[in-house]
């Protein structure tokens, strides 16, 4: 029986009763006698607060078994530890029954969850996991709070760096639908080859039963031997092919993305439907097509996909437009990077009008043995989007900025180069270095360990938006 550690002021026979891992004294109280519509979880004693319940988690860099007294302190309704939550939030979407449409992939999770969850919001009550929550963890604080008897879909994405993550988190938070948007090498650092994140990431598909749907891009290599993984039935979608759900015609600019939605699954076929979103980019066209496609199977009419479409919004630090000083435009991509959403980006700055386009990247990290030729690639791809200034941030971009001066060399075009070996070096110098002038476009770029929003806030128009604006800007990042 799962337990809460509950705990008491007055004494209580030390023989007849447990001890919390911090020693407090406590009585055992089973879930059932808990009303989890309304509990509220929290794993930080920092922004706790009265009458929440605390997970005291054990991580690698602290003990959460050490802040017990402090939660207790701040009006901490109980305690319980991290296994019991999950056997909580398992038994909470059990009894509640809500369909989950889970999302993983090496680049563009986050976003993709968000737009199937405004396309599914066009016919269903919807529950998006918040921000980057992609642990069993955070997902499992996000059932508690948030799913109520009302939601009739949970969407969800789910993040790993070692093998089973997945297959653990999908043993609590069960899907019905599961979407692969790309794989490729991110976390190759932890994981190792290639063929261990394909594998990790199919674990997905292994959760589904036979009635449940795992959503692939088919354009995609490295998503192939997915299509022969679990019982489930099988959705594709492309731009390149006509299959389930496909798109061409595809039109982008610095405002919108455009393109002629075509289906045929099932009963359902329809050819040229015109879609436009406001998301950036000929490769968002994916997450519409993911979107689209998990939305359907899921019930939704291709006008709700059409109108969800339309209605999609960006989060923080993925390929935003932002005012910058001096009447300069800022392409804010700084949430994370890999070689793939790196040759995105570019895309998305090609198609901006401006005076002088510069690229500000940092390093790219977890790539383990493809780092050198992922950096030396992403420089090739700078000197080929023929920018007027690039900026090299962090030890690893310096790789980068040595294939970028090369084939600008070899292509007869001078390198316009500036280099800094790490962020911090970087804030010191860089809003004077550059100088943005009014007619600016700049790309920044780089990995999460990077903090490269760092950078964008120097530039902002007014940093005072930027907790509005930009990714990690709470306490907790400090």
């Amino acid at each position: 029986m799962p337990r809460l550690w509950w705990p008491r002021t007055e004494k209580i026979a030390m023989s007849a009763q447990p001890k919390a891992p911090n020693g407090v004294t406590t009585i055992v109280v089973s879930f059932p006698l808990l009303d989890y519509e309304k509990m509220k979880i929290s794993k930080d004693t920092r922004t706790i607060k009265r009458g929440d319940y605390y997970v005291s988690v054990k991580g690698e860099k602290f003990d959460g078994h050490d802040f017990i007294n402090e939660a207790m302190a701040k009006g901490a309704a109980g305690i319980i530890e991290e296994s019991d939550l999950y056997e909580l939030a398992k038994k909470k979407l059990r009894e509640l029954k809500p369909a989950v449409v889970a999302v993983t992939g090496s680049v563009g999770k986050t976003t993709t969850k968000e737009a199937i969850g405004t396309v599914l919001s066009e016919k269903y009550k919807t529950l998006t996991s918040a921000g980057n929550l992609n642990t069993l963890l955070g997902l499992s604080i996000e059932v508690i709070n948030k799913l109520t008897s009302k939601h009739e879909i949970f969407v969800c994405e789910m993040g790993m760096d070692r093998p089973n993550e997945i297959k653990e988190t999908c043993e609590v938070v069960k899907p019905s639908i599961s979407v692969v948007t790309s794989i490729n090498e991110a976390h190759l650092e932890k994981l190792g080859t290639l063929e261990a994140i394909i594998k990790t990431k199919g674990e997905i598909l292994e959760a589904l039963d036979v009635n449940g749907y795992g959503v692939l891009n088919l354009d995609d290599p490295n998503s192939v031997p997915l299509r022969k993984i679990g019982n489930c039935k099988k959705v594709y979608f492309s731009t390149r092919e006509k299959t389930d759900f496909w798109a061409s015609a595809i039109r982008t600019d610095s405002i919108e993305t455009r393109f002629a939605f075509n289906c045929s699954y099932g009963d359902l076929r329809c050819e040229g439907i015109e879609v436009s979103t406001p998301l950036l980019g000929s490769y968002c066209v994916y997450t519409c097509l993911a979107a689209a496609a998990a939305a359907v199977v899921a019930g939704c009419s291709l006008i709700e996909v059409k109108n969800g479409l339309a209605k999609l919004k960006l989060p923080k630090g993925r390929l935003n437009i932002l005012k910058g000083i001096n009447g300069s435009t800022l392409i804010d991509d700084t949430y994370n990077a890999s070689p793939v959403s790196g040759a995105a980006a570019l895309d998305v700055l090609k198609i901006v009008e401006c005076k002088r386009k510069i690229v500000v990247m940092g390093d790219m990290l977890e790539l383990g043995s493809y780092e050198n030729v992922a950096h030396e690639k992403v420089g090739l791809a700078i000197a080929d989007a023929d920018v007027d200034l690039f900026v090299a941030v962090g030890e690893k971009m310096q790789l980068a900025a040595d294939s970028y001066a090369h084939k600008c060399k070899v292509s007869g075009k001078k390198p316009r180069l500036m280099k800094y070996d790490s962020v911090d070096e970087a804030l010191l110098k860089i809003v004077a270095d550059i100088a943005l002038k009014e007619g600016d476009a700049m790309l920044i770029k780089g990995s999460q360990g990077m903090r490269l929003e760092k950078i964008t806030k120097l530039f902002l128009a007014d940093q005072s938006k930027a907790s509005d604006l930009l990714v990690r800007q709470d306490s907790s990042w400090v």
